[in-house]
C-alpha cells in the first residue's frame, strides 16, 4: 500500500509542477528532469514494486499451496513474503527517491548519487524478496510464529 501511496503522490507532484512551471517562469531543463524522474521513479517503480509484493506472493501460492485450501498448515499469502524485509525496502525506497530528486533540483551531484544508489538498494531487495518468495524461504518467522511457543511432542507411552 505504501508503494501505491508514494507512486500516487510523485504522479500528483508531476501534474502540478508541469503546468505550474509551464505558465510560470517557463520549463526549465531542471523541472522537467525532476517531473521526469517523479514520474518514471516515483510512479512506475513505486507501483510495479508495490504489484510485485502482491501478485508474487498470489502465483506462489495458487501455483503450490491451492490444493492444501482450506486445510491445517496451509501459508496465508503473507506467510510466502518476509514483512521486514518489505517495510524496510519501502523506507530505503522513499528516501532514495527524495535524495535523488533533491539532488537534481539542488543540482548536488553527491546527493543525486547518494538516491539513485538508495533506489538500486530498494531494487536489490525488492528482487531478493521476489526470490525469497519464489523459492519459499523463510527469511524471518512471521510475527505471529514469533509470538507462539513451538508445539511439544506428546507422550505414546502408558503408565502401568
Amino acid at each position: 500500500m505504501a508503494h501505491l501511496l508514494l507512486g500516487m503522490a510523485s504522479a500528483l507532484v508531476v501534474l502540478v509542477m508541469v503546468p505550474v512551471a509551464w505558465v510560470g517562469p517557463g520549463v526549465t531543463p531542471t523541472v522537467l528532469v525532476i517531473a521526469l524522474l517523479r514520474g518514471l521513479v516515483g510512479l512506475g517503480c513505486g507501483v510495479t514494486a508495490g504489484h510485485l509484493f502482491k501478485i508474487v506472493p498470489m502465483l506462489v501460492w495458487t501455483g503450490r499451496f491451492a490444493s492444501l485450501a482450506g486445510r491445517p498448515g496451509a501459508p496465508k499469502l503473507a506467510d510466502l513474503y518476509p514483512t521486514r524485509l518489505a517495510v524496510v525496502e519501502q523506507a530505503v525506497f522513499a528516501a532514495g527517491l527524495v535524495a535523488l530528486v533533491a539532488g537534481v533540483a539542488g543540482h548536488s551531484p553527491a546527493l543525486t548519487v547518494t538516491g539513485a544508489s538508495l533506489l538500486l538498494a530498494s531494487a536489490l531487495i525488492v528482487l531478493e524478496t521476489a526470490i525469497a518468495t519464489v523459492t519459499h524461504r523463510v527469511l524471518a518467522p512471521p510475527d505471529d510464529a514469533a509470538r507462539e511457543p513451538a508445539p511439544q511432542p506428546t507422550a505414546t507411552a502408558t503408565a502401568r
